[in-house]
């Protein structure tokens, strides 16, 4: 069976500060360990460590019940370590989730409850990833997207400009239409699930910062769909490039 120690790092901090305060009141050799120094070390909240530390003095065990004083959680050991094994699978599949998605799955848990529970609170998210911290990832810069950016805060007549030096280069060059095309691009992820291929389409937000993008909404993929300028009709078929980046 798995100790819980080695599940939620905010227990192992808990359980760390009381080893050490054990050891300080036999030998007196150093100073034992700091609510704040344990968190640091196992990288989670000092409010988590400091919440199991006094369930572990005061009744021998983690804080895992939704029968505490103070606010109540959300999900209760289980439910949480049904999550965690619900992100960690997506990871595996090569869906790596989003607030969204996890915010989704304590949702649906909450609900099968009986009586069912109300959806999860304003805030959770922050503090679920707070208590987990194995589960964060680290954020990724993307030229494109600032560079994207800085074209849309341009003025018309950047425009204008664009196309009339566009509008040079298809004459000299004696560009056919059948040669220019209009893209757009779609991100997708691939990975499979149950054996299967399974593509998913992301959903993208428009207006949204473009500087900096989680790690959990990568696209490991881009679809390209393209047409032509000598499609004539919406019913003709454009062109599709699968582009693997």
């Amino acid at each position: 069976m798995t100790s819980p120690y080695d599940l939620n790092p905010a227990v192992a901090a808990a359980h760390a500060i009381l080893l050490s305060q054990r050891r300080n009141r036999n030998t007196k050799e150093s100073k034992p360990l700091t609510v704040r120094d344990a968190a640091e070390r196992f990288k989670t909240s000092k409010s988590a460590v400091g919440r199991h530390l006094k369930s572990m003095k005061l009744y021998g065990k983690p804080d895992f019940s939704d029968n505490s004083r103070g606010r109540p959680r959300n999900l209760d050991e289980a439910e949480e370590k049904a999550v965690i094994a619900y992100i960690m699978w997506l990871e595996r599949s090569g869906f790596p989730c989003n607030q969204q998605l996890i915010e989704e799955a304590a949702n649906e848990l909450r609900a099968s409850r009986t009586p069912p529970a109300a959806p999860v609170r304003d805030g959770w998210y922050r503090r679920f990833l707070q208590d987990n911290p194995q589960l964060q990832k680290k954020k990724l810069v993307r030229a494109f997207d600032r560079e994207r950016a800085g074209f849309e805060a341009g003025a018309i007549a950047d425009l204008e400009q664009f196309y009339a030096n566009l509008g040079v280069v298809v004459e000299e060059r004696d560009i056919e239409a059948s040669q220019m095309f209009n893209a757009d691009e779609c991100g997708i992820r691939i990975g499979a699930l149950r054996e299967r291929l399974e593509v998913i389409i992301i959903k993208k937000m428009l207006n949204a910062k473009h500087e900096v993008v989680s790690f959990s909404n990568r696209e490991s993929t881009t679809m390209l769909g393209c047409a032509s300028a000598l499609n004539k009709s919406r019913q003709d078929k454009p062109e599709l490039w699968l582009v693997l980046s």
